[in-house]
């Protein structure tokens, strides 16, 4: 039987805490690859031993397969619940596990027998695993589905955004477990050299939304283009050669052109993505019909040869990937959780999104200890450390999130901060001017074109804004986001002090220079210099 580090056993006890409080529904986060598994896990193994009954509801057919098998490592006897499963389950089971999708068809039955509300009335303990994930929210909206069972809620990234349902409404306390970078400290997780494009503007963040992200369309629009892929082959190269890699893609059609790419470069790749359906030529044939039709064919055969040629059975091609017979995996969102392989030494993001937890799972896959394996990469072609903060920040989790209003790119910056010298070798004078503009009316410094920044090779980047390894994580430092979005472009100090003053005014610039140890004139004499208004 597993036994628990210090750290999980402290999730454990402030859950037990939490129920004797008296609340029924708890959300615990702890972050990717702390291990939530074996502490729910632990949890099911106490309660089933006091004649308790447990389901474990997941979304993934990874996250079903791994949850059963540390259940096995427990000793937890336990039954799968299938699709075409049509009748509950027989009651003797101690342990049921099931898919989110396939459990919530039989909440209000159909074509299903009216014994399943028995059924999940049944249990003692609910719990939910990647609870973040809305696909869990119609087992809250039926009421008292569970008759007051105790509901458990495990993820790295307790965050919604937009108009999501709020977790406030589906969990009345939250366990937070320790951040990151205490789990480095403690030899638990592995830390991350972050590289990524070094560019005064957004110019990858210019897509429209649809529902909660990105949408995936105009991302392959974007990211599809030679310098891209370019790039993309370029940067592991130089930062990550021969190491295996996890790449991540906007959708199937980015998938396998990154992978021909690959291959064409000379680095064996292999891809990775649910079946793509052969259309059926509509019975009307109308132009539009028509139109739709032989686009989806062509993207059908498309996907057809390239999965021939460079692709497979899932637990096959991973199977010949873990064991080296090729470096490169390339996927779009079906390794995203769930998914376990310490020895991976590489992620590659070739895509944007606005969503955190999406970001922070993508980049934990590679965060796991493995032998020998000192750290691990990420290559960030897509800018999201910039807009959603890097691996080892601190986070400040919350049941309730505000509705986004967005945000912009700084309306200021420092003539050749964090850029080359231009092709005539100036290097930019440090005045601050536009963030649009692309020439310096003050030295003619040029800025390099959209294409040049995007083939611009990935640059490392520090984390000088969190704790040393060994020290305790200090409390969120209040202008944290304004330093990080300085050293994430490479700017100098003078650009945070003035992003300070324009925002937050003599006040901003007091509680600044305190935190530094600067003189009680220093704030007074800078929003003088500065002249804002």
């Amino acid at each position: 039987m597993i036994e628990l580090y210090d750290y999980q056993n402290d999730c454990v006890a402030a859950t037990r805490r939490a129920i004797a409080e008296g609340h029924k529904n708890i959300l615990v986060q702890s972050p990717t690859g702390s291990g939530k598994t074996v502490i729910f896990s632990y949890i099911a193994k106490n309660a089933i031993q006091k004649g308790g009954r447990v389901l474990i509801l997941t979304d993934r057919i990874e996250l079903l397969t791994e949850t059963g098998g540390t259940l096995s490592q427990f000793a937890i006897k336990n039954q799968l619940v299938t699709a075409g499963q049509m009748a509950p389950p027989p009651p003797y089971w101690p342990c049921f596990v099931g898919m989110a999708q396939t459990l919530a068809r039989r909440i209000t039955p159909k074509k299903y027998p009216q014994e399943w509300a028995a059924w999940f009335a049944s249990f003692t303990i609910v719990i939910v695993d990647e609870c973040h994930k809305q696909t869990f929210n119609p087992f809250f909206e039926t009421g008292n589905l569970f008759n007051g069972a105790t509901v458990l809620g495990f993820t790295a990234t307790p965050s919604r955004m937009g108009k999501m349902r709020q977790l406030g409404e589906d969990y009345s306390k939250m366990i937070e477990g320790l951040q990151v970078q205490e789990l480095i400290n403690r030899g638990k997780l592995l830390p991350d050299r972050y590289y990524t494009v070094l560019a005064p503007q957004k110019t990858t963040y210019k897509l429209n939304n649809r529902g909660d992200d990105f949408d995936e369309n105009d991302m392959f629009k974007a990211f599809d283009r030679p310098e891209f892929y370019e790039g993309a082959i370029e940067a592991y190269k130089t930062h990550a050669p021969g190491t295996t890699n996890l790449v991540f893609c906007c959708n199937i059609q980015h998938v396998i052109k990154t992978c021909e790419e690959f291959n064409a470069a000379g680095i064996p790749a292999k891809f990775l993505t649910s079946a793509v359906p052969k259309p059926k030529r509509p019975e009307n044939e109308t132009p539009a019909k028509m139109a739709r039709y032989e686009r989806d064919l062509e993207r059908y055969n498309n996907w057809a040869a390239a999965y021939a040629k460079y692709s497979g059975e899932r637990k096959q091609l991973l199977k010949e990937w873990k064991r080296g017979d090729f470096k490169v995996m390339i996927n779009a969102g079906i390794l995203t959780t769930g998914f376990n392989f310490p020895a991976l030494q590489t992620v590659q993001v070739l895509r944007a999104t606005v969503s955190v937890p999406l970001w922070l799972q993508i980049i934990g896959r590679g965060s796991r200890i493995h032998p020998g394996k000192e750290y691990f990469n990420i290559l960030d072609h897509g800018r999201n450390g910039e807009r959603l903060g890097r691996y080892r920040d601190n986070r400040v989790w919350s049941l309730i999130h505000k509705e986004s209003k967005g945000g912009g790119a700084a309306p200021v910056k420092e003539c050749g901060e964090g850029q080359k010298p231009d092709k005539k070798g100036r290097k930019g004078c440090g005045a601050y001017i536009n963030a649009s503009v692309t020439i310096c009316p003050f030295c003619g410094y040029t800025y390099p074109t959209e294409k040049e920044r995007i083939k611009a090779e990935l640059q490392l980047l520090s984390y000088d804004i969190l704790p040393t390894p060994g020290a305790p994580v200090k409390k969120q430092f209040e202008f944290e986001e304004i330093e990080r979005t300085a050293i994430s472009r490479g700017y100098k100090e003078g650009w945070t002090v003035r992003q300070i003053a324009m925002q937050h005014g003599i006040e901003g610039l007091q509680r600044y220079g305190k935190t530094k140890g600067y003189s009680k004139g220093w704030a007074f004499m800078t929003y003088k210099r500065l002249g804002v208004r």
